[in-house]
């Protein structure tokens, strides 16, 4: 289901602002780049709840990440690296197109794809599995909730480093 597709919205903001085009950095984003309730308050949170450590070596995967608002936020303030897997291609383009405006994509990875399908299973597990899943508002449009639960799980790392599952949706 297409949920979002007025992305020139952030690009108007952007422009008000004097930064249609060049750099940017992730603080100009955070306020438009955001998906969810509470903005970058509620990804601090999961960085704390999920243990995410700087300096670790920590893989992340967004799951549903949007415009990349969460992943440049926990790539720049958890010091980690992030997938970004959205499924909407044109979200996702936009999502990247703002990762290296903020010369962010040695440390975040976009993938556009439904990670029910195997090949993007796939794609997302090559460089091995993640210490973290996080997902905001997106777990409630995905209708087989079992195959997602057990994906996630499938991606999650066992050690003792990692092994969180951080999702923040309506019920």
């Amino acid at each position: 289901m297409k949920l979002y597709h007025a992305f020139v919205r952030v690009d108007n903001e952007l422009r008000a602002l004097g930064k249609e085009s060049g750099a940017l950095s992730p603080e100009d984003l955070y306020p438009f780049d955001n998906m969810h309730y509470d903005g970058v308050n509620a990804v601090a949170e999961a960085i704390e709840k999920c243990n995410i450590q700087k300096g670790k070596g920590i893989r992340v995967l967004d799951l549903g990440s949007g415009l990349g608002g969460p992943s440049r936020y926990l790539a720049k303030n958890a010091e980690c690296n992030v997938t970004a897997l959205e499924l909407q291609e044109d979200c996702s383009k936009k999502a990247k197109e703002y990762t290296k405006r903020c010369n962010m994509e040695s440390k975040i990875t976009h993938i556009t794809g439904d990670i029910l399908e195997s090949s993007v299973f796939d794609s997302i597990t090559t460089d091995g599995l993640y210490h973290t899943v996080v997902s905001w508002l997106v777990f409630l449009h995905i209708s087989d909730k079992k195959k997602l639960f057990e994906q996630c799980k499938k991606c999650i790392s066992n050690d003792e480093s990692g092994g969180y599952l951080y999702f923040e949706d309506f019920y």
